[in-house]
């Protein structure tokens, strides 16, 4: 059997299309899969995602560089990372057992000075236990954490350090709180072999929808948040060095928003706080030795010392910024 030239070409030709047409229905597959994965499961490593995989992920939050990756201004403070210095001096177990049991410690103290009230946050932070703790003492680690409690019966204390840079969020409800920390570094930054994008993705908006490394998302206990009475939530972030009273992160804060509205049905107050700069002298003492970067989240179900049952407040560099109470423990 002969084949002419023309002939052994369409052979060739339609042999190619079978095959370009084959592979691109098993590309389709893999991707389909590839993003299933990243949406289900809360404990990806995001470390050792492949770089096709970056787009994926960062497609259900943005598909555009955002404009405050490189915000005016920034660069002159020392960024808050991983390896910000612990102050945390542990007391010892009888103080801290002694602390604990007072967990609406009055506040102000009967002796409101400035002093007083650093001293209070910096006495009850490092009385905290490690489970209290919303960044582990001596965190190293490449990721956001979280911590998240039902407010019933039993009284809750959460607390962290050295917050200079970094930003953190608050929901509360009559039913539950939830407290996030977001290092400046990782998740608004971009680390040696990654991009701004991918950072925010992965370690704000998706953690926010489905957590990492045993740290819990928002949305895993949104039922104890979306149309709960008393529902409150609080965005701190760093302000801009270029311009005061303005967030550093304004575009990315907003990305946040609207993300932590979807899960919850409200928006964040955001409020940005003046970082110090650990890299300096001054700013390191302020951090070590006053209540600058200090925040402490209490509740009380019993009532104690100036304190109504059933009521919360969140202190933060030695104010008392947020608070609420209702007359009785939601089962």
């Amino acid at each position: 059997m002969r084949f002419h030239a023309h002939q052994l070409f369409g052979a060739l030709l339609g042999v190619g299309v079978w095959l370009a047409a084959a592979r691109s229905v098993l590309d389709s597959k893999n991707i389909i899969l590839e993003e299933r994965e990243l949406s289900t499961d809360s404990y990806d490593d995001y470390a050792d995602i492949e770089p096709r995989n970056a787009s994926l992920l960062f497609a259900r939050d943005t598909d555009v560089p955002m404009p405050d990756d490189s915000p005016p201004g920034f660069g002159c403070r020392s960024v808050c990372g991983t390896s910000t210095p612990s102050s945390k001096k542990k007391r010892h177990l009888e103080a801290r057992s002694l602390l604990q049991k007072r967990v609406f410690d009055p506040f102000p103290p009967l002796e409101n000075t400035q002093k007083a009230r650093d001293q209070y946050m910096i006495t009850h932070v490092d009385a905290l236990t490690p489970e209290q703790e919303i960044v582990p003492d001596q965190a190293t680690d490449d990721y956001a954490t979280a911590v998240t409690a039902p407010l019933g019966t039993t009284p809750v204390t959460y607390g962290m350090a050295q917050i200079c840079g970094c930003t953190w969020l608050a929901v509360i409800s009559q039913k539950r709180v939830y407290l996030a920390h977001y290092w400046e570094s990782l998740s608004f930054g971009k680390p040696p072999g990654s991009t701004y994008r991918l950072q925010f993705a992965t370690q704000v908006t998706n953690f926010l929808t489905g957590g990492f490394k045993n740290q819990p998302s928002l949305a895993s206990v949104a039922d104890d948040f979306k149309g709960v009475d008393g529902l409150q939530a609080y965005i701190y972030t760093p302000e801009s060095e270029a311009k005061d009273g303005t967030e550093e992160y304004t575009d990315k804060i907003a990305k946040m928003v609207s993300t932590i509205n979807g899960i919850i049905g409200i928006n964040p107050t955001v409020r940005a706080y003046a970082a110090q700069d650990k890299g300096t002298p001054a700013g390191k003492a302020l951090l070590l030795n006053t209540g600058a970067g200090h925040m402490l989240f209490n509740y009380d179900p019993t009532g104690g010392d100036r304190a109504q049952p059933f009521a919360w407040r969140i202190l933060w560099e030695s104010s008392q910024v947020a608070t609420g109470q209702w007359k009785a423990a939601t089962t």
